[in-house]
């Protein structure tokens, strides 16, 4: 049952996360998902290689676990880095050039 429940929701960070990557640079919106799941399957693979070759030879303690929070607190960092450039205000529009409805030049 809990495996059903992580596999149910770890599939609901998708889309949002994929929808703020087309807001940072939405020039690149046909790159940037596919971009996002080959990083996603590389993340596994790596994950899996790293687990697979230090769990025989430093076992299941509480080492590894530990090691296993470093990327979770990278990736909460650059996160952090990116949330802030993007919180910049945004310049407003220029109006030069348009033509108002009711105003004469």
């Amino acid at each position: 049952m809990l495996f059903a429940l992580w596999a149910f929701f770890s599939q609901l960070y998708q889309a949002p996360q994929q929808a703020r990557l087309i807001a940072l640079a939405s020039g690149q919106r046909g790159l940037l998902p596919a971009l996002n799941a080959s990083m996603l399957y590389l993340g596994i693979s790596l994950g899996s290689l790293l687990a697979g070759t230090f769990l025989p030879v430093l076992g299941a303690g509480t080492f590894l676990p530990v090691l296993g929070l470093l990327p979770l607190a990278l990736a909460g960092l650059a996160h952090r880095a990116s949330a802030r450039r993007t919180d910049r205000p945004k310049p407003a529009p220029s109006t030069a050039g348009t033509v108002r409805a009711g105003v004469t030049r």
